[in-house]
C-alpha cells in the first residue's frame, strides 16, 4: 500500500500478486482457527471459497496485465503518479483500489496504462468488498461464536481485514532477510562445506554477489572432499601392500621355515625346492653332494635371505663342507663361507687332507710372489686362511701373499 503512494509504484502492484492474497487469507484463517481453538478446514467451510477461488483466478490475469502496462509505459513516473494519485487533505488512508483507481485516473489519456489500471482497481474493490464479507461471516458465526467469547471472534477476524498485503509484504521482507542472514552464516564458517546446508528458498532469496561467495565455497569444499577421498584411497592402498607384504614376508618365513626343516631332515620336497628356486643348492646340501661351484670362488646364493631360517641353512652348509671337504679341490679360490666352515673344527679332519691344503696354499702363494698380482695374491691368501684353519702353519710365502692381496 505504501508502494502505491510512494516512488515505487511497480513494487506496489508487483506485490498485490493473487498468490499474496491467497497466503494472507490462508493465514488469516489459520490465525481464526487458532484464536477459536479449531482446526482451519472448519473456519475455511464457513466461507464462499468458490468466490474467492473465482476472484483470485480473474486477478491472475489483470495483475500481471497492469505489472507489464506500468512497467512498459509508465515506469519513468512511477513516483511523480504515485504522488500525484495521491488525494489532498485525505486524513483517513485510502483503500488500495481507490489508490489504483487513481493511478488509472491520472493515466487517462494513455488508454494502453488506464485501461488495466481501471481493470484491476476494479477487481481489487471487489476483493476488499469480499474481504469485508468474510469478516462479517466470521463475526457472526454461531458455530465460532460456541468455541470462544465474542470479542475473542471479532479480534480474530479483524486479521481477515489486513488481507495480508502489508503481511505479506512483511513475510516476504522477513523471509529475505533470513535467507541473507543463513547465507551470511554459512559462508563466514570456516568450513566451506557448509553451505550445502543452505536450503534452495535461501538461495533463492540472496542477491547475485552472495551467490558467487556460495559457489566459491561450494567448489573450495568440493576441491577438499576430493583430496581427502585421495588421501583415503591412498591409505587404503597402503595399507592393502603392507597387509600384502605382511603376508608375503610370513609365507615367506613359514616356506623357509619349512625348507629348514626339509635340509636338516635330509629331504626335500618339490614343494621345498620350488620355494628355494636356488638351481639345486639346498637339495644338494640337503644330500650332501656339494659341488665345487658350491666353494668358491663366489659365495653360493643361500636362499631365504633376511629369514629367521637363513642361519639354519647356512649351518647345514657348513657341515655339507665338512662332510666332503675334498670337493673343494677343483675351485680355483674356497668363498668366505667356505673357509669360515672349517673354523673350529678343521684342525679334526685327515692329516693327509691338511697337506694338500697347505701345499695348495703354499704353491698358490709363491705363485703370487712371483706375479705380484692382487688377483694371484688374493686367491693364494684365501687357500693359505683355510690351511691356517685345519691347524697347519702357513708362514712365508703366505704372509706376503696376504700383502699382495691388499695391494701391500
Amino acid at each position: 500500500m505504501e508502494h502505491l503512494a510512494s516512488d515505487r509504484v511497480d513494487k506496489g502492484l508487483e506485490q498485490l500478486a493473487p498468490a499474496n492474497f491467497r497466503v494472507a487469507l490462508t493465514r488469516a484463517i489459520e490465525s481464526v482457527a487458532a484464536h477459536v481453538s479449531t482446526k482451519p478446514a472448519r473456519v475455511e467451510q464457513l466461507l464462499p471459497m468458490h468466490d474467492v477461488n473465482a476472484l483470485l483466478a480473474k486477478m491472475e490475469s489483470t495483475q500481471p496485465a497492469v505489472v507489464t502496462a506500468w512497467s512498459g509505459f509508465a515506469g519513468g513516473l512511477g513516483g511523480l503518479l504515485g504522488r500525484v494519485s495521491q488525494t489532498p487533505g485525505d486524513v483517513t488512508a485510502p483503500l488500495a483500489s481507490d489508490r489504483i483507481r487513481s493511478l488509472g485516473d491520472t493515466m487517462q489519456r494513455d488508454k494502453v496504462v488506464s485501461e488495466p489500471l481501471h481493470a484491476f482497481a476494479n477487481d481489487v474493490a471487489s476483493w476488499e468488498k469480499l474481504a469485508r464479507r468474510l469478516v462479517e461471516i466470521v463475526e457472526s458465526s454461531k458455530e465460532l461464536r460456541s468455541f470462544y467469547r465474542l470479542r475473542q471472534i471479532k479480534v480474530a477476524a479483524a486479521v481477515l481485514t489486513a488481507l495480508a498485503v502489508i503481511v505479506t509484504i512483511s513475510i516476504i521482507a522477513y523471509g529475505r532477510w533470513v535467507a541473507r542472514a543463513n547465507v551470511l552464516a554459512a559462508t563466514g564458517k570456516a568450513d566451506p562445506c557448509a553451505v550445502f546446508d543452505l536450503t534452495a528458498t535461501d538461495l533463492e532469496r540472496v542477491s547475485a554477489q552472495l551467490l558467487a561467495e556460495v559457489d566459491a565455497d561450494k567448489k573450495e569444499c568440493e576441491a577438499r572432499r576430493a583430496a581427502e577421498a585421495r588421501r583415503i584411497e591412498e591409505e587404503r592402498l597402503r595399507k592393502e601392500r603392507e597387509e600384502a607384504e605382511r603376508r608375503a614376508k610370513a609365507k615367506r618365513e613359514a616356506d623357509c621355515d619349512a625348507l629348514a626343516a626339509a635340509v636338516e631332515a635330509g629331504k626335500l620336497s618339490a614343494e621345498n625346492e620350488a620355494a628355494a628356486a636356488d638351481a639345486g643348492l639346498t637339495r644338494r646340501i640337503a644330500e650332501g653332494s656339494l659341488e665345487g661351484r658350491d666353494f668358491g670362488p663366489d659365495n653360493p646364493a643361500m636362499p631365504c635371505a633376511a629369514t629367521k631360517a637363513e642361519p639354519r641353512l647356512w649351518e647345514a652348509y657348513r657341515k655339507a663342507v665338512l662332510a666332503k671337504p675334498w670337493i673343494m679341490l677343483v675351485t680355483t679360490a674356497p668363498s668366505s663361507r667356505a673357509r669360515a666352515a672349517f673354523v673350529p673344527d678343521g684342525g679334526k679332519m685327515p692329516f693327509k687332507l691338511r697337506k694338500v691344503i697347505a701345499t695348495r696354499a703354499n704353491d698358490l702363494a709363491k705363485f703370487s710372489i712371483r706375479s705380484g698380482k692382487v688377483e694371484d695374491g688374493q686367491r693364494a691368501s684365501a687357500w693359505c686362511e683355510v690351511a691356517r684353519s685345519v691347524g697347519m702353519p702357513m708362514a712365508g710365502p703366505c704372509d706376503l701373499a696376504d700383502k699382495i692381496a691388499n695391494g701391500k
